[in-house]
């Protein structure tokens, strides 16, 4: 895992001595995510390259970067690991000169082009330079795990792992773009390839984006996440198991010993046993907090219990109050936009504590629940996306405009299901994503445009749209699945888990989001995955000849932080960063914000997180 940067022109003037300063300085800013070695290229008069490395696959300088392919024609730098290097080697014949999987990479599109993108089974991110046709083309993974960003500023495109690569250059100035502003509160982060700041956009999931000398843009998407299979045999959980085990050894290809975020749950338990299965013994990690709350409740005795019987070495990181809020400004800096999930900060410290162990690897059990079904709230969601038939029916009438007669009756319903029936009256899908974020009046109520919500409601609309073309199979829990792969599951917890542990020099690997593994849970029916007794269900099942039964049905906790309780300790406090946000930003209506927390003191945190991060990147003063 590592990081890179870059700059590559559009003019016909060759780049300059000062370009290649900014490219160090780049390189210098994301240092953190790669800290075994940093090299810049100056791949051509057009393109400079640098890279920072985090040696884990083949750790001699034989896989050093920038990497230049044998025909001498392509320059890449690459973040990620491509765990079935070895398979796609060995198929196309290809000739390396290190044991890594980055020049396997390279000589595969030398020798085959970018066609061979859906062949990975991997997390990544990179840019290529073609010194050819001179080209710089970027792609990201098709889950998003690896993030990747640019943006063009005087007829030259700047690029890095990191927005902070870009912004440190001086060449981009950094400004707020508050269009963002109803995605943010509607789904507590940005889709697509938006990011809060004006001309810094990212590379989608699952795209490839080329640009050429004369400026001109193309981009499509490789692969979808998923992809629908059909399959006359039902999934067996012994066959499941199979897949799920694979899965786990193939990710854990590694020159580096390797390490698992622990808790009490099924998902990181799985992975253990799975580990253990395969004679791989990692040292784990788990977190806890001086007091319990109502989000946050101590599962450090089942945690105690699950190592007894399992002989692993455990690292436990315990988080004062103190200690939340002294490297919540560290946590914030490194997340380069606001991150609405308290989760952030047990990942950060986690990471800090693998870091000095010395480790560089650990695993994570993101993708699992939305993947197999496992949220307890999606039993109600799923239900009220049912309304999607009866929407439909009004559609192909073309009399959809009849709903709208009955919109006011939102007026007398409760608030979450006034926003339903909102949703369900204008045509919109029921189910915006696993979190809890704001209503359309409550959006109202703190400030956001009236036009930039109906932007939200336009995108979410085009979103379904696209899924019901892409998928075969469109009934609710597919949407609700497809909807958090595509958005919260890559802009918000893979972006957490990816800047907090690369901020301490750690990469993190997601089992569950293996591309077989994912496929096969995509078209497990939903019958399969929950019934009435549990959630995830056939992968519960799974483990039961491995895994106790009070792990895999005992109520879901989560892995979360009590940043609500926390925050509303400190409230005046908050209060104060968020009036000074409103004021400076010109954006929001404090006392609009003010009473809907005091009302919800979870949107607290929230609203708390976008002021912060505001006042400290664009007042530096403060």
């Amino acid at each position: 895992m590592c990081g890179f940067a870059g700059i590559y022109s559009f003019n016909k003037t060759s780049l300059s001595k000062e370009d290649e300063s900014l490219v160090s300085k780049m390189s210098d800013a994301i240092k953190h995510r790669g800290p075994d070695h940093e090299e810049i290229k100056i791949a051509s008069e057009r393109c400079i390259l640098s890279h920072v490395r985090l040696s884990i696959i083949d750790v001699s300088s034989a896989s050093n970067q920038p990497m230049v392919s044998r025909c001498g024609r392509y320059h890449i730098v690459f973040n990620g690991e491509i765990y079935n290097f070895k398979d796609i080697k060995t198929e196309f014949g290809l000739v390396t000169k290190s044991t890594g999987d980055t020049e396997v990479l390279l000589e595969a599109i030398a020798s085959k082009g970018l066609d061979i993108l859906p062949k990975l089974n991997g997390i990544f991110a990179f840019a290529l330079f073609d010194s050819k046709q001179n080209t710089l083309t970027f792609a990201r993974d098709r889950f998003g795990v690896k993030p990747a960003y640019f943006s063009q500023q005087n007829n030259k495109l700047f690029f890095s792992s990191e927005i902070k690569g870009l912004t440190v250059s001086g060449s981009i100035r950094k400004k707020f773009d508050d269009k963002s502003l109803s995605d943010f509160f509607s789904f507590l982060c940005l889709p697509e390839d938006k990011t809060f700041f004006k001309d810094i956009y990212k590379v989608r999931p699952g795209e490839v984006i080329s640009f050429a000398v004369n400026g001109h843009k193309s981009s499509f998407i490789y692969a979808e996440p998923v992809t629908d299979v059909d399959s006359k045999h039902p999934m067996t959980t012994k066959e499941l198991k199979k897949q799920f085990d694979q899965a786990v050894t193939r990710q854990s290809v590694s020159d580096v010993p390797l390490g698992l975020f622990l808790s009490g749950g099924v998902d990181s338990n799985g992975i253990l046993n799975a580990l253990l299965q395969a004679k791989i013994e990692p040292a784990a990690y788990t977190a806890s907090y001086e007091s319990d709350h109502a989000s946050y409740i101590s599962e450090m005795d089942r945690v105690d219990q699950i190592i007894k019987t399992s002989n692993t070495t455990l690292y436990k990181v315990k988080i004062s109050r103190y200690a939340f809020w002294e490297e919540l400004e560290k946590v914030i800096y490194h997340q380069d936009e606001p991150l609405a999930d308290p989760v952030s900060i047990p990942v950060y410290f986690l990471s800090k504590k693998v870091s000095e162990n010395g480790g560089k690897v650990i695993h994570v059990g993101e993708g699992a629940d939305e993947l197999f079904f496992g949220y307890e709230a999606w039993r109600k969601m799923e239900l009220l996306q049912h309304l999607q038939y009866i929407q439909s029916i009004f559609r192909i009438m073309r009399i959809s405009i009849i709903l709208k007669l009955f919109a006011n009756l939102g007026k007398f319903m409760p608030t979450r299901y006034a926003e339903a029936w909102r949703r369900f009256t204008n045509d919109l899908p029921l189910f915006w994503g696993g979190t809890d974020a704001l209503t359309y009046d409550e959006k109202i109520q703190i400030g956001v445009e009236t036009e930039l919500l109906e932007e939200t409601d336009s995108y979410i609309k085009k979103r379904y749209v696209q899924f019901c073309r892409a998928f075969n199979d469109n009934s609710p829990n597919k949407w609700m699945s497809y909807f958090d792969l595509k958005v919260r599951l890559p802009e918000l917890m893979l972006m957490r888990v990816d800047k907090m542990a690369m901020a301490n020099g750690v990469e993190a690997r997601v089992p569950f989001l293996d591309n077989s593994l994912a496929n096969i849970a995509w078209n497990i029916p939903i019958t399969q995955k929950r019934n009435r007794k549990s959630m995830k269900y056939i992968l519960k099942k799974s483990f039961e000849d491995d895994l106790d039964k009070e792990i895999l049905y005992a109520p879901k906790k989560g892995f979360n932080a009590p940043a609500e309780e926390w925050s509303v300790e400190v409230k005046e406090k908050i209060f104060l960063e968020i009036q000074k946000f409103c004021k400076s930003s010109g954006k929001l209506n404090y006392y609009g914000i003010q009473a809907l927390c005091e009302k919800k003191p979870r949107h607290l945190w929230r609203i708390y997180v976008l002021a912060r991060w505001y006042n400290s990147t664009f007042n530096d003063s403060s």
